[in-house]
């Protein structure tokens, strides 16, 4: 939801890169003690460690042209128009649709009646795009759409889902049957405008007042919704860190679980890490390159290694200067990472690549 107001108040510390390293690796500046050494800079297509390395979340092999099925998860959401170059439907109580590997995919609400048909024809909203299908496809995974790449707020979109569901099984969500445009009532635009705008403070528009107007919509619907009101933030976070929680996941960070990854953070931002690193620190075990979808400049990472105290196996992303994060691994699993950020709460982050 608020980006800015929420996550980004977490980002509290501010140390410095570049101070000038030394042999002891007593500075806090990342890859300065950890020289390149050709044993230790590792590809990652090399490592073989089946935890850290991503999996389920790949779309499947596109030279595959044949249709597959995939699922649309937040909780398991039913209800969900999709439609790519050759495949249309709605996604039944497992969010599962179907698609070819090599078409993207576009995710609508308030298409799909409470038969779960797709007949709701002046009632949508585009919720996101993927450019390929993922078998876990999340609201971590969406783009706004084909002509904008920028990735939307998961978080806007989670509580939008998880907010105007019908269903009270506490696993799935149903948005099968609801109403946008009914009863004099219209707030698809209202809707989509949030959705596109991603850096909007969300909490002032999914208020009271929407979501009465919603319930007006869908006054003569003989479903209810389970909620009375939009869902907050805190909630939102809460239920989406037990649902893409891993079993056997990593608690501490490794350069297996990071070269090579692209990562969607909980407000949207993407990391995207260089598949080599360097290795064999004493402050930073092991350190290397990111790309930060916010900014047009290299960042660096580096992983806290020995010396560095109670820091140990956390991970140091800084630019120097207003990008600034120490993230405390909770659970590292293949598909999700669950995090805290300086000290903040935990939030959820996806891996994509």
């Amino acid at each position: 939801m608020n980006k800015k107001g929420f996550f980004l108040s977490l980002l509290t510390t501010a140390i410095l890169i570049g101070c000038g390293g030394n042999d002891s690796g007593s500075t806090d500046s990342i890859g300065s003690t950890n020289p390149t050494d050709s044993t230790d800079s590792t590809d990652s297509t090399d490592s073989t460690d089946s935890t850290d390395s991503t999996d389920s979340t790949d779309s499947t092999d596109s030279s595959n042209n044949s249709a597959s099925s995939y699922t649309f998860i937040d909780e398991a959401v039913k209800g969900l128009y999709y439609k790519t170059a050759t495949q249309t439907g709605c996604t039944d109580e497992n969010g599962t649709y179907v698609a070819v590997p090599t078409e993207s995919v576009e995710f609508y609400i308030g298409m799909c009646d409470d038969s779960n048909n797709p007949t709701l024809i002046d009632n949508s909203v585009l919720i996101g795009l993927v450019e390929k299908p993922y078998s876990k496809t999340t609201p971590f995974h969406l783009q706004i759409s084909e002509s904008n790449a920028t990735g939307v707020d998961p978080i806007t979109v989670s509580t939008i889902l998880k907010s105007l569901n019908f269903s009270a099984d506490i696993e799935k969500l149903d948005l099968s049957g609801l109403l946008l445009n009914e009863n004099g009532v219209d707030v698809r635009n209202t809707l989509q405008t949030l959705i596109e705008s991603p850096s909007t403070d969300a909490t002032a528009v999914l208020d009271a007042s929407l979501f009465s107007d919603i319930e007006l919509a869908n006054r003569d619907v003989t479903s209810t919704f389970k909620h009375s009101a939009f869902l907050n933030e805190a909630t939102v976070q809460s239920e989406l860190i037990s649902t893409f929680g891993e079993n056997n996941a990593a608690t501490i960070f490794s350069p297996i679980a990071i070269a090579g990854k692209r990562v969607a953070m909980s407000d949207g931002t993407v990391l995207q890490f260089a598949e080599t690193y360097t290795g064999d620190g004493s402050y930073f075990s092991h350190a290397g390159s990111v790309s930060v979808s916010t900014l047009n400049y290299g960042v660096e990472w580096g992983i806290y290694g020995p010396s560095s105290g109670e820091n140990l196996g956390k991970l140091r992303i800084n630019d120097g200067a207003k990008f600034d994060k120490t993230i405390e691994p909770v659970s590292l699993g293949s598909s999700f990472w669950i995090v805290s950020v300086n000290g903040g709460s935990q939030e959820v982050w996806a891996v994509t690549k």
